[in-house]
């Protein structure tokens, strides 16, 4: 056979409300059957109940790993949210960005760059923490 196979799946339309009704309902089931397994009373499961829970055991064993993921690439070298709050208290003192940066950047023995990068997805956060607007880079 070539790789060309298609695959087919089918399509359930349903719309938005009626999708959230029935995931709570199978939540709540699920936890009625944990509450069942967990419960002081001798354990009783409906036959579709055991079905269930053999299944999620099943996909849970044919899932666990064999060996620990491995690392995306080096941990950090500093803490980028802790540092934004930094960043962002510094501003606010009168401190222009470079210099902020700068002094980040000696204090960690990191780059200029890599200071730059770590803080900029919290640096709005430490602002609004702070009850003020990320000034931006004046």
């Amino acid at each position: 056979m070539s790789g060309d196979r298609k695959t087919t799946h089918l399509d359930f339309l349903q719309d938005p409300d009626e999708y959230k009704r029935v995931a709570s309902n199978q939540r709540a089931w699920a936890r009625k059957i944990a509450d069942k397994i967990d419960g002081a009373q001798a354990l009783t499961l409906e036959p579709l109940e055991r079905e269930f829970v053999a299944g999620l055991l099943r996909h849970w064993a044919d899932n666990l790993a064999d060996a620990p993921k491995g690392r995306q690439g080096p941990p950090p070298k500093f803490d980028p949210a802790g540092e934004a709050f930094v960043y962002a208290a510094a501003r606010l003192s009168g401190k222009r960005h470079g210099e902020v940066v700068d002094e980040i950047a000696d204090r960690l023995d990191v780059s200029r760059p890599a200071v730059e990068k770590g803080i900029k997805k919290w640096r709005t956060q430490a602002f609004a923490f702070l009850g003020k607007t990320d000034p931006g880079n004046q």
